[in-house]
């Protein structure tokens, strides 16, 4: 980003996805204008995409102060590539989820939408119950969309306990994505979904009575499911082999596909989304994210 950071201070520019990329460190970003006030909160951006990125949030920070509203960010760390020789192949390594939070505070004032996929994990030494390793929105009162993948909700809640007082005060939708699914059973050449392999992390109707109880405006629970067929081989082979064929479905629709709802995993579905719906007014959704490789 040291050689493109000027796209952060394109006057008009609104949507902008990078891919690929290292934020490098803050020193080397724009040190001309550096500490030039009239450059901070004065772009039009509003939407931003960090897609397989290497991030440091010091510079996070710095590239989020130039945007005068920011309205929807997505991170996806570079978590594909398996490390090589024991180390990151990332800069910057681990992003403290705490560091992160502070980054994202720049744009606390006017975030409604957040998505992340992240690569943390934690080291010899770092234990989960030390709180800069968990993720607190509880500052982000415009956030009403907010997006995990399965390692981040972790950081939020962790050791399965309830993510209470960490959530967006105002949230309406949460959607959790890279749930493994467990191995499917083939019958008739159909994959087969069974009870067990619905792994739904906050789907008890004790938990959510204190989630609609604390959060009121919360509306909607998405769950997306991930399958993939086997990585054999090196990665890279693999990666170069690769089709994402990504299918959204609902779970009234599994019956119809090659993804299929075993009569009793449908019927556990359907009763605990009917409750949910009438007790609570939430919206349960599942989807499924299916990677093919050939």
């Amino acid at each position: 980003m040291a050689k493109y950071a000027s796209l952060f201070l394109h006057p008009t520019l609104r949507s902008l996805r990078i891919s690929c990329a290292s934020t490098d460190y803050p020193s080397r970003i724009l040190p001309t204008i550096q500490g030039d006030s009239q450059f901070f909160y004065s772009t039009s951006l509003e939407n931003l995409h960090f897609e397989e990125c290497d991030l440091l949030p010091a510079t996070l920070a710095l590239l989020l102060s130039f945007p005068r509203a920011l309205r929807s960010l997505t991170i996806s760390e570079g978590t594909r590539y398996k490390p090589r020789n024991g180390n990151f192949v990332r800069q910057h390594g681990n992003m403290i989820p705490e560091e992160l939070i502070g980054a994202l505070n720049v744009q606390k004032d006017s975030l409604e939408h957040l998505s992340l996929n992240l690569g943390f994990t934690l080291r010899l030494g770092q234990h989960v119950d030390d709180t800069q390793y968990h993720l607190d929105f509880s500052a982000f009162e415009l956030l009403r969309v907010l997006e995990l993948d399965n390692r981040a909700l972790k950081l939020m809640a962790p050791r399965g306990r309830n993510p209470m007082g960490r959530l967006p005060p105002n949230i309406e939708a949460l959607k959790v994505f890279r749930l493994k699914l467990n191995l499917l059973r083939d019958v008739r050449d159909s994959a087969v979904l069974g009870p067990t392999d619905l792994n739904m992390p906050f789907c008890s109707v004790a938990l959510l009575r204190r989630i609609k109880n604390a959060y009121p405006g919360f509306k909607q629970l998405e769950y997306v499911m991930e399958y993939s067929t086997d990585f054999d081989g090196e990665l890279e082979d693999a990666i170069q082999r690769e089709i994402f064929n990504l299918v959204r479905l609902n779970h009234d629709e599994m019956h119809r596909s090659e993804f299929r709802l075993s009569d009793d995993a449908l019927k556990i579905l359907q009763d605990r989304s009917a409750t949910i719906q009438e007790k609570f007014g939430i919206q349960l959704k599942l989807s499924i994210l299916v990677t093919w490789v050939p």
